[in-house]
């Protein structure tokens, strides 16, 4: 609780001040229980009962990467050795349904560590599966949204429905492609701005209009050393070595809860990315570079805008919306604080 005590999962109630983290400053605050959520579900335990939490429920995380093939990072000299974030087990679940406020969501795994009451971090050893559902309890707060079960800081639930953080996105500086052959940084594209786009159906290049913008904080990969710069579920239109063309993205599935209708593929290294020019450049390397700001926007036709020369989705609504099964934490045995 915000004072310090700890109450059971299962006891708390409306009206209750619970300790939170405010993540835009780094400091511990306090937080109040709008709403609370039971359940019945299957749970999960971390490292023999450190929590007990359902599938798709959020936890901070610490991931260190190191050549990981599933992860699609490569590390290079001076590049970060760990990423912080939210992770849950099944991180699509999560963000289809009442954590669709995070954005994006990374796997919970064994060796990745979480984020403790007292400031540190602690390694996880062991999940498993417990065979049996049980009642669940989750809350929602009235703001920073995280609360510590359990001593580990978690996310709290949204309601269903609740929009989706905005989509896939670039680094400012990134350079758009402007119907007269101009280009702007993307930081400083406006609603009514008139871009280059590329019609994918009908193969031809054509002009569209910018009909919102966004400008959320995000992980980012490098493609090709700063080729460009993007997060893992934007959509590049791309050609793979077999000769077939289409959408693809570094995380596909991640991609087509935002992206639905462009059924992303893997993007990988040996597929080419098209151009302006309509040539093909080779995707050589991919590495994660770091989290930051970045930029994105919708245009009224087509759904394509050009990044550094590149061709790639826009923005597909603001947010997506495919609520799901209620999540919850831990059981009612758990311990809150």
């Amino acid at each position: 609780m915000a004072d310090g005590t700890r109450k059971p999962v299962e006891q708390v109630k409306i009206g209750d001040m619970l300790l939170s983290y405010n993540q835009w400053n780094n400091t511990f605050a306090s937080a109040e229980v709008l709403d609370v959520i039971v359940k019945t579900r299957d749970l999960y335990t971390l490292n023999d009962g450190l929590l007990t939490l359902t599938d798709d429920h959020p936890v901070y995380i610490r991931k260190t990467f190191d050549q990981d093939a599933n992860h699609k990072i490569i590390h290079l000299p001076g590049t970060p050795l760990f990423i912080q974030g939210w992770g849950a087990i099944d991180p699509l679940k999560s963000v289809q349904g009442n954590y669709q406020y995070l954005g994006y969501t990374l796997p919970l795994e064994v060796g990745d560590e979480v984020f403790t009451e007292e400031g540190g971090w602690m390694p996880i050893y062991s999940i498993k599966h417990l065979p049996e559902k049980t009642l669940t309890y989750t809350f929602t707060l009235n703001r920073y949204r995280t609360f510590f079960a359990n001593g580990v800081m978690v996310a709290n639930a949204d309601a269903p429905g609740t929009p989706l953080n905005p989509s896939c996105c670039f680094l400012p500086g990134t350079k758009i492609t402007m119907w007269d052959g101009s280009v702007k940084n993307i930081e400083e594209i406006r609603a009514g701005d008139r871009v280059l786009s590329y019609d994918v159906e009908n193969k031809t290049f054509v002009s569209t209009t910018v009909t919102f913008t966004l400008s959320p904080k995000r992980f980012v990969y490098s493609i090709n050393n700063g080729l460009i710069y993007a997060t893992a579920d934007h959509p590049f239109f791309v050609k793979k070595p077999d000769g077939r063309t289409g959408w693809a993205a570094i995380d596909p599935n991640m991609s087509k809860v935002r992206y639905n209708s462009r059924d992303a593929m893997q993007l990988e290294v040996g597929d080419k990315l098209m151009q302006a020019d309509g040539t093909w450049v080779p995707v050589n390397s991919i590495t994660y570079y770091g989290q930051s700001i970045t930029y994105t926007f919708g245009v009224n036709r087509v759904h394509t805008y050009l990044a550094n020369g590149l061709v790639v989705s826009n923005a597909l609504g603001k947010g997506c919306s495919t609520p799901i099964e209620p999540p919850c934490g831990g059981g009612g045995d758990g311990q809150l604080q």
